[in-house]
């Protein structure tokens, strides 16, 4: 159990990192005003939430079930 929490922890940690990292990509194309990364950026951002989202995840399938 302790070693589940463990991973969980790091895995967290690496998501936050991730998540600084869009800050400074989206910063440093504002510095230097090329607006076209922006949506480059935005699809960054969206794709770590949907990963964070299914790791995260709580919910059991019926895959898992059976």
């Amino acid at each position: 159990m302790h070693q589940k929490k463990a991973h969980q922890r790091s895995l967290s940690l690496g998501f936050l990192t991730c998540y600084v990292l869009f800050l400074t990509l989206t910063f440093g194309s504002f510095l230097v005003q090329d607006y076209d990364n922006g949506f480059k950026d935005f699809l960054y951002f969206v794709g770590i939430l949907v990963i964070e989202n299914v790791v995260f995840s709580t919910k059991t399938s019926d895959a898992d079930v059976l």
